[in-house]
């Protein structure tokens, strides 16, 4: 399984579209996966 993690995720069900990650690895998966914005836009946020 390749989980390409130079590609951002924006919602973790977005892993559903990585090939061997169907509904039951995500369901099991979900709680331990959580999804940051890059450290750009969290600046800028927190800017605000």
């Amino acid at each position: 399984m390749n989980i390409e993690p130079t590609i951002p995720k924006k919602e973790i069900e977005e892993l559903m579209n990585i090939r061997g990650i169907g509904e039951a690895r995500f369901l099991k998966l979900k709680s331990l996966v959580s999804v940051t914005p890059p450290r750009t836009e969290r600046a800028a946020a927190q800017a605000q």
